[in-house]
């Protein structure tokens, strides 16, 4: 856990949230009055509002409080297990940490990998071999896209898959990934610009079944990338 870097206020405008959230990293973050928890904002939220409220030509709106949700926490004394199955159920990237109605700190997705690369490595030590990445990958078929798709219909699949990353493919081989960031960045002037506009082309990092988990693991947190095409053979088999 670490302490919340911008909880912010319902009165923020959403530009400065956006702002917030690219600096550190997140895809939601707190929104507090006088340090009690009061919602968060997502990303696509604030993007959204954003577009809204410059097509209706209504500045009250481009504010947090207009497009913030309610808040889901956990509590210092709850588990990290615990803290990842909230990550999960939601679809966020990080939790506020509250002690009674108080904001106390954020758990983020990072974190949970930090912990699950400790625990990966403690199995290792313990059983005398080390897991691979096809015990913990999402296996295919995985829902990808092409170069020429609109960032539009990108956009509908991450949002309905509950997912932030899509490989990119063309004739069965991987050219590119694209995030749930830049794609609701760009779309805000442009809906309708292909993938291969915003995605990060190959060569990029992948990795194969037979991967350690754990070394898996520390390339997303020292690459600050949140997924990992699985390759076998050239060929995509999970991510």
């Amino acid at each position: 856990m670490f302490v919340a870097p911008s909880a912010l206020e319902p009165d923020d405008s959403l530009e400065m949230a956006e702002a917030a959230m690219l600096l550190h990293d997140v895809s939601h973050l707190p929104v507090t009055v006088d340090d009690e928890l009061v919602g968060v904002v997502s990303l696509r939220a604030v993007l959204s509002g954003e577009i809204l409220a410059r097509e209706d030509g209504d500045r009250r709106a481009e504010r947090v409080s207009c497009v913030m949700s309610p808040p889901v926490a956990v509590r210092p004394d709850d588990t990290l297990v615990e803290a990842a199955e909230t990550v999960c159920r939601h679809h966020v990237s990080c939790l506020p940490v509250v002690e009674g109605i108080h904001l106390v700190g954020m758990v983020t997705s990072v974190d949970l990998v930090r912990y699950a690369i400790e625990l990966l490595e403690r199995e290792a030590a313990h059983v005398g071999a080390a897991p691979q990445v096809e015990r913990l990958m999402t296996p295919g078929p995985v829902v990808t896209v092409r170069p020429t798709d609109p960032l539009a219909v990108a956009e509908v699949l991450m949002r309905h898959g509950h997912v932030r990353h899509l490989p990119v493919m063309t004739g069965g081989r991987l050219c590119g990934i694209l995030a749930q960031r830049e794609t609701l960045v760009a779309m805000r002037s442009r809906p309708d610009v292909p993938v291969a506009r915003v995605m990060t082309r190959a060569p990029l990092c992948e990795t194969d079944p037979e991967t350690e988990a754990a070394a898996a693991a520390h390339v997303l947190v020292d690459r600050r990338i949140g997924a990992l095409p699985v390759l076998r053979a050239q060929r995509l088999s999970g991510c």
